[in-house]
């Protein structure tokens, strides 16, 4: 008994010294950290004084929570280079943030990790060559003082009792989660972050992160059951009942998963087919005389239905919201008369000044991003690994073909993979494209897109839905003048003033992409099937705006229109994203899937968010008791691109006129500037000649000695990412 007391007096003891070393080593370097990490996040010395000065509790939790961190360092013997490891990261974390808060209005959360590889190919769009040499030679700098550190830290004497150490550690970190709970029960801390800005600056930076790391997915909800699921189910069938006054359409039913065959049409369609813009006011009617019959489809049970389109702007909103702003003329002449002659409203997007991913999976799903974790993106967390149900898979079941086209890389926010899982066909990016062009900052302009949507609507049998997500109002905006004669002035009122070159080119890029809508609404005014259009934009842009600036006085709406080439009834009606394709399928009387139907029935209800959540946590997390128990959703074998690439032939030169002229050329179809020869596996450099003729340079004369070869052509894009690739094309020589 007395050794027993005798080494219980020792732990005590040796915990007493642990909690000091914790106290003096890790709570007093914190407390420094955490001061140059919330200077980062809130880019202001006032910025911090103010959080200081209102929010002193959250912000010692906070200190609190970089501690927990660094309690690891007791368990080490080289303690302080452990505990500079872990204070460098959170640093890191801080300075990160402020970088990212100055390109755009969402501040930094741990799933923006799982977004390096797509943010390295737009990063030197927003930052010059010399910052990201600056910023590299800032970390090898880091690193190597780490290494340095390393050599040169001292060692604690003695053994470390790992009895106590780790014991305590842990207690440390539990004690820290649950005075989480503890501070969100009283309201200290933010449960639910509607709005990531606001809740960065209210429960600060370490908090925040941390929360958008280990909360991710939908929680479980209260009362979650099969007998609740199938209440829901049952009053979806009771309501959709009295709305068509027929039975229910099957929820459950099979699901076409491979993509179709495309038949192309008898003729390409000419480059010059969109109609030409004409000057003055448009008269657009609602119903257009066709200019030819379509042909059969062999589906006939399809044709009641139109051709479905989604267009989602980047960055567009109307500038005419900013209080005291004024413009020389009207940068989106034409979107304004849409908005005054067809169906439109405000639409609810999920983000500001970025995010055009979750707008994006709202839209499709049909899903309340607000049911995720702070940040999360579900195409980065969900959609790589299972199927989602959308209104793409619930159009399929009504014989559409489902397509995507975007101007941009086909691996940004994994859409070449995430696609599939949404239940599309084809995905047209930008490396299928051709007789582009690229605005001043190095996106390419949407007026490529209009001859992209018309080519899928020729391409593909019977009825399309195609969503379209353009790029050419993407930041960041320059701080000094770039354009040499803009069309549209701006005066800013003197909230924004430093803005001014921002908003000079942003409301520029406005006019163009308004050009463009003007140009497909009158080609589409002319398409001999039935159109409906969806436009909207996919977030603000990042320009110093806050609710007080709009006339709307909201951060988070654009505005959408309904447009169609017949007449369509519809009232103006403002919408959440994830409610917006349920509404259009409505107009058009279609009611397929769960989530669709239940957005066309449930909208008004009271505990509409509960049953929401109950929906897409047993569709995503739970027993999908939905779906009777079995995901009917396959996977889709995604298309990329509409007109596959083929080799007709190969031509080697033996001669050269010089160093620079090329040795081979490749002929075939449909190739662009993206397009890359391969020779025996191996690709070479490839010059875009035209799309049926690419030709090869710098290859040693030594790698044409052999007798046979194999060729192919890649598509890929500027991450070496290939995309997809044409069938072997035999080559021997005579």
């Amino acid at each position: 008994m007395k050794n027993w007391l005798e080494k219980g007096k020792d732990w005590l003891y040796q915990l007493k010294g642990c909690t000091l070393t914790f106290l003096k080593a890790c709570c007093l370097p914190a407390l420094v950290c955490c001061l140059f990490v919330e200077l980062c996040s809130r880019t202001s010395v006032s910025g911090l004084f103010l959080y200081l000065l209102n929010s002193p509790f959250v912000f010692l939790y906070n200190v609190l929570i970089i501690a927990a961190t660094a309690v690891v360092c007791l368990l080490f013997k080289r303690r302080s280079f452990v505990l500079m490891v872990v204070l460098f990261l959170w640093a890191v974390i801080g300075v990160t943030d402020m970088i990212l808060l100055s390109f755009r209005t969402t501040p930094f959360t741990a799933v923006d990790l799982l977004l390096i590889k797509s943010a390295l190919t737009i990063m030197n769009r927003y930052m010059s060559p010399f910052m990201i040499v600056l910023v590299i030679v800032a970390l090898v700098a880091a690193f190597f003082g780490l290494f340095i550190l390393f050599k040169k830290a001292k060692k604690v004497e003695g053994k470390i009792n790992y009895f106590v150490a780790l014991p305590f550690c842990a207690l440390v970190i539990a004690g820290t989660m649950g005075l989480s709970g503890l501070g969100m029960s009283v309201g200290l801390l933010d449960r639910n972050f509607g709005n990531l800005a606001q809740a960065f600056h209210d429960n600060g930076l370490p908090w925040c992160f941390m929360n958008s790391l280990l909360n991710t997915g939908i929680d479980r909800p209260d009362g979650y059951s099969p007998e609740e699921i199938q209440g829901v189910l049952g009053e979806i069938e009771e309501d959709m009942q009295n709305i068509t006054g027929s039975p229910v359409p099957d929820m459950e039913g099979e699901v076409p998963t491979q993509a179709p065959t495309a038949t192309p049409a008898p003729t390409e369609p000419p480059e010059e087919s969109a109609t030409p813009l004409p000057t003055g006011e448009p008269e657009l009617t609602q119903t257009p005389a066709p200019t030819e019959e379509p042909e059969p489809t062999g589906e006939p049970e399809s044709k009641e239905y139109p051709n479905i389109l989604f267009l989602q702007l980047e960055s567009f909103f109307d500038p005419k919201y900013i209080e005291n702003a004024s413009f020389s003329t009207d940068p989106i002449p034409f979107f304004t008369y849409l908005k005054e002659h067809y169906p439109s409203g405000f639409v609810s997007v999920p983000s500001i000044g970025a995010g055009t991913a979750n707008t994006e999976f709202e839209c499709i799903a049909g899903m309340n991003l607000d049911m995720f974790g702070p940040g999360e993106y579900p195409y980065k967390t969900l959609l790589k690994d299972r199927t989602c149900e959308s209104i793409p898979y619930a159009l399929k079941k009504l014989g559409y073909e489902t397509s995507a086209i975007h101007n941009n890389d086909g691996t940004f926010y994994g859409r070449n993979e995430v696609f599939a899982t949404l239940g599309f066909d084809y995905f047209i990016s930008q490396e299928y494209m051709r007789d582009t062009e690229f605005n001043e900052l190095g996106w390419m302009r949407d007026s490529v897109l209009t001859k992209e949507i018309v080519k899928v609507l020729r391409k593909t049998p019977g009825q399309d839905y195609i969503y379209t997500i353009s790029v050419q109002g993407h930041g960041a905006y320059p701080e000094e003048p770039l354009l040499e004669n803009p069309v549209v002035d701006v005066r800013l009122p003197e909230e924004l003033s430093e803005y001014y070159y921002q908003y000079l080119y942003y409301v520029n890029q406005l006019y163009e992409m308004d050009l463009f809508l003007k140009e497909l609404v009158l080609t589409l005014t002319a398409y001999p099937e039935d159109v409906v259009l969806v436009l909207y934009g996919d977030h603000l842009p990042s320009l110093g705006l806050s609710e007080a600036l709009l006339e709307n006085g909201d951060l988070f709406q654009t505005d959408y229109v309904i447009w169609s080439n017949f007449e369509l009834e519809a009232e103006d009606k403002d919408l959440q994203a994830y409610q917006l394709g349920a509404h259009v399928c409505n107009l058009l009387d279609i009611h397929e899937g769960v989530m669709m139907q239940f957005h066309q029935t449930a909208a008004e209800d009271e505990d509409y968010l509960e049953k929401m959540q109950l929906l897409m946590y047993d569709m995503l997390y739970g027993d999908m008791e939905a779906y009777g128990g079995i995901n009917p959703y396959e996977k889709t074998d995604l298309v990329m691109g509409i007109e596959p690439q083929e080799i007709t032939n190969v031509y080697i030169k033996y001669m050269q006129v010089s160093e620079s002229d090329p040795l081979l050329y490749v002929t075939g179809k449909n190739f662009t500037e993206w397009s890359r020869i391969v020779i025996n596996g191996k690709e070479v450099e490839t010059i875009y000649l035209n799309s049926q003729l690419l030709a090869a340079v710098e290859i040693p004369k030594s790698e044409l000695d052999e007798e046979i070869y194999y060729f192919s052509v890649r598509q890929a894009g500027s991450d070496d990412i290939v995309l997809s690739e044409t069938a072997k094309y035999l080559y021997e020589k005579d």
